[in-house]
């Protein structure tokens, strides 16, 4: 994991204030991460559980930005469902801007090696690609993997404006955060295909109905076999034995298809 947070931790942020808000901003963040992982549960749709992400993030982490991003099915891209900018330099972002190809920036090498990154500079960070339409600017940014079992299925980033203003405690709630979103995800995705089939095989079967396919589950294909006679000469020297080319469950002779 490549987390460079220097020490000592409790002195980052600028607007990190007084004892009080050191003492309170854990039981917060245990709040919102308890009514989250509950909320998140209850959805089915995978685009509104991004969307309580950056909703919810906002009331435990200060950030300017936040970004959700899923790995396609082709596994080469990472798609936007949610992102959420606070400030006019993050006005400029659109889905097509947000489309990251997997290993390039910081999200992408998130969600290619599975580890967290945090850099407290991106306009001095090597890994950091500035997204079109935005000005270069100073920014702190954070971004963990949404792992689902030991897969990557995409990222959550946070970003603001400034130099150095996450720290471990950001880190550790946006860490716990992802597994809970990353399980709520993987099951609207597999609830999603889940209908999807069902909608399917219900069209393949109207369909089949119409063009006269249907068949009843009593019926029963004729089998092609000789019938069980008392002779006990076997066939074809026994007369008794019939033809197999006769069905045994019809009444009339089947023909074949060749010769």
């Amino acid at each position: 994991m490549h987390v460079p947070f220097p020490e000592p931790v409790g002195t980052l942020g600028v607007d990190r204030t007084p004892e009080v808000v050191h003492e309170l901003r854990p039981i917060a963040q245990l709040r919102m991460l308890h009514s989250l992982a509950r909320r998140l549960n209850q959805m089915n749709d995978v685009r509104q559980i991004g969307e309580a992400i950056t909703a919810e993030l906002r009331t435990v982490i200060q950030y300017h930005n936040c970004r959700v991003h899923l790995i396609d099915d082709v596994g080469q891209m990472l798609v936007p469902i949610a992102f959420r900018g606070e400030l006019s330099e993050y006005q400029g972002e659109t889905f097509e801007a947000l489309l990251v190809p997997l290993g390039q920036g910081v999200t992408g090498r998130v969600a290619q090696t599975g580890d967290s990154y945090y850099s407290p500079n991106t306009t001095k960070d090597p890994y950091a690609v500035t997204i079109p339409g935005t000005p270069d600017v100073d920014e702190s940014l954070l971004v963990v993997p949404l792992k689902y079992g030991s897969a990557v299925i995409g990222t959550v980033g946070l970003a603001k404006l400034g130099v150095d203003q996450f720290d471990q405690e950001d880190l550790r709630v946006l860490e716990v955060l992802a597994s809970h979103a990353a399980v709520a995800i993987q099951n609207a995705r597999l609830l999603a295909s889940a209908r999807t089939a069902a909608r399917r095989a219900r069209e393949s079967e109207a369909r089949r109905r119409r063009n006269g396919f249907a068949t009843s589950t009593t019926s029963r294909t004729p089998s092609c076999r000789p019938s069980r006679t008392t002779c006990e000469l076997p066939w074809p020297w026994c007369s008794a034995w019939p033809s197999p080319w006769i069905a045994t469950n019809s009444t009339s002779p089947m023909t074949s298809a060749g010769t």
